[in-house]
């Protein structure tokens, strides 16, 4: 017979059995006091205005940069001032323009697209444009840029022109500072590029360019109002300039070179290889002077061609 344990037959207990660890546990899961419903209004209350601090303090730096990106912006269009498609606006991004689309520098393309926006970056130094858009391609009719040129840059001078330059055939002709419009010095200026290598300027050409803008003022009601320059690196036939002068049209002409490389085994790819063109001489037809009395205007062109850099 074995030996059993007194408690053998020891009815089991009902009560739970505890240790030291699971008091331990008891007594750090204790119920924490409840707030008051003022502590929680003020909790809640500092949290959402240190919500409110960061916000404020984000929405001053989304501001710093916004005024950051407009501000570059400003300057960007103040700076590209020549709007030109497919999207060049400088010598310099048209030459990467062509390097990018393979056009040969040997190439008529080449050769008459760096001489028209060469033509415009003299245009908006010089004569302060604000704004040229090149538009030359097949279908310019003839416009190859235009812009707004503000003749208040021009001194006055105590002229009394029509009658000088046109005699009473055209007394139509209104000089720009006596025209009574508060825009008067604001004139359409349309230009047309030629980038010969020997033609000149002839009485067919002449007659091209009168037809085509003659129309085209008429239809776009811009007697008094606008001006034409003829561009070429030559000059122009004895005939030519006599049809020139002859012309019902208000015409500039410009003798501007073309930029060259400095050497021929330069990239001509690159700006900085180049010797800019410049402009040589300026004649106005007696239509044009005649629009432009009362301005200084021969002072003014003959100090361009002077000051080229």
């Amino acid at each position: 017979m074995s030996e059993t344990s007194d408690n053998a037959n020891t009815p089991a207990s009902d009560e739970p059995v505890s240790s030291e660890s699971s008091l331990r546990v008891g007594m750090n899961d204790a119920p924490k006091a409840q707030l008051s419903v003022s502590e929680i209004t003020q909790k809640l209350s500092s949290e959402l205005n240190g919500a409110l601090d960061e916000l404020a303090k984000i929405d001053k730096a989304l501001n710093r940069t916004y005024d950051s990106i407009e501000h570059k912006i400003g300057q960007l269009a103040k700076h590209t001032k020549v709007i030109s498609n497919p999207g060049f606006n400088s010598v310099e991004s048209y030459l990467s323009y062509a390097q990018v689309a393979g056009t040969s520098p040997k190439s008529t393309v080449f050769r008459g697209s760096l001489y028209e926006i060469s033509f415009a970056e003299f245009l908006v130094d010089h004569l302060n444009l604000r704004r040229m858009v090149l538009q030359g391609g097949a279908n310019d009719k003839g416009i190859d840029m235009q812009a707004t040129w503000n003749l208040k840059q021009l001194k006055r001078v105590p002229e009394k022109p029509a009658d000088v330059f046109l005699g009473p055939a055209l007394k139509h002709v209104v000089p720009f500072v006596e025209q009574k419009q508060n825009d008067a010095f604001k004139v359409h200026l349309y230009v047309q590029c030629k980038c010969w290598k020997r033609s000149k300027m002839d009485a067919k050409m002449v007659r091209e360019l009168t037809g085509t803008f003659a129309d085209f003022f008429a239809r776009e009601k811009l007697q008094n109002r606008a001006l034409v320059m003829f561009v070429t690196p030559t000059g122009a036939t004895k005939v030519g300039f006599a049809d020139f002068d002859s012309s019902v049209v208000p015409m500039i002409f410009v003798k501007f070179s073309v930029p060259e490389l400095k050497s021929p085994d330069l990239d001509p790819y690159k700006a900085e290889n180049y010797i800019k063109g410049r402009a040589e001489s300026f004649y106005c037809n007696p239509i044009a002077q005649a629009l432009l009395s009362g301005l200084d205007w021969k002072a003014f062109a003959n100090t361009i061609v002077r000051n080229q850099k």
